[in-house]
């Protein structure tokens, strides 16, 4: 698993799939934009949530929102 700080930007290992980890990150990313957040504080964002999925996959938590 990845453990530096760009772990997210340089790729995560969690799944595309519908209602997964990443798809939020995205989704959140896309609602930072929309409020005209400075590009730091965006990439502060994307690199904690990033972290903090890699935490998730790390200790076999699920990355899928429950249907």
């Amino acid at each position: 698993m990845p453990t530096n700080r760009a772990s997210y930007q340089a790729g995560s290992t969690l799944a595309k799939a519908p209602g997964s980890f990443r798809v939020f990150l995205d989704s959140f990313r896309r609602s930072l934009l929309a409020e005209i957040k400075s590009p730091r504080t965006i990439k502060t964002c994307m690199e904690a949530l990033g972290l903090f999925g890699d935490f998730l996959a790390a200790q076999g938590m699920p990355a899928q929102h429950p249907a």
